[in-house]
């Protein structure tokens, strides 16, 4: 697949999806629930050692280097790889950070905001206390499920971490998706630096491919 895909991009996306919990159906576009990994970060790395010399091989490491495990859908995936990935590949260059934690809640309290013993983050910054949760309209457009989203980010900001609610459209656009970087930068003491124009055209090109809801996975 490395070796098919034009763009390196498109093999980070594929390792996301190979390493995380969505799948898509028959169309290649359209979500068709949960199911466990199909494999790992760690499980890729072992067989790309077994490949030297095959074709494609060299490329799939580079895109290996970005892959995170535990992705639960494509909007996790488009925030993990345009924040996480750097400036020279068409990503922000943020800190590290961890997708999907889970956090046990401690204390009877918490558990009886939240409804459950334990939460799992979409995006944590764990050092500086930031979390990053994507609201979907069609899994949280009901007023049980959004009161379990609020309930969850209560327990969360009860134990101290700060919760940022991210929805598609704060990154349909790629102005949007700026509003948003630049808010995030601020929040997590990061300077709003500028970037030239081949760098803006690769975050460009990035960003076109993972917003673009209505593409072909496969």
């Amino acid at each position: 697949m490395a070796e098919s895909l034009d763009v390196l991009g498109e093999v980070v996306e594929l390792g996301f999806e190979l390493c995380g919990t969505y799948a898509f159906g028959p169309d290649g576009r359209t979500l068709a629930g949960s199911r466990p990994p199909l494999t790992s970060v760690a499980r890729i790395a072992g067989y790309l050692d077994r490949c030297a010399g095959v074709r494609g091989v060299a490329k799939a490491r580079s895109a290996l280097r970005w892959v995170m495990d535990g992705s639960a859908s494509p909007m996790e995936t488009l925030l993990a790889m345009e924040l996480g990935m750097p400036k020279r590949l068409g990503g922000r260059g943020f800190p590290p950070f961890v997708v999907n934690r889970r956090i046990e809640l401690p204390d009877e309290h918490l558990r009886g905001l939240a409804q459950r013993s334990r939460v799992y983050v979409d995006l944590l910054f764990e050092h500086q206390g930031l979390c990053l949760e994507f609201d979907s309209f069609e899994h949280h457009g009901g007023r049980e499920e959004y009161d379990n989203t609020q309930a969850r980010a209560n327990a969360l900001r009860s134990m101290g971490l700060r919760v940022n609610s991210i929805t598609y459209g704060q990154v349909a656009s790629l102005a949007r998706f700026d509003d948003l970087v630049w808010g995030l930068e601020t929040q997590l003491g990061l300077r709003h630096r500028p970037c030239g124009d081949s760098t803006r055209a690769r975050q460009r090109e990035l960003h076109a491919l993972l917003a673009d809801v209505r593409r072909r996975h496969f």
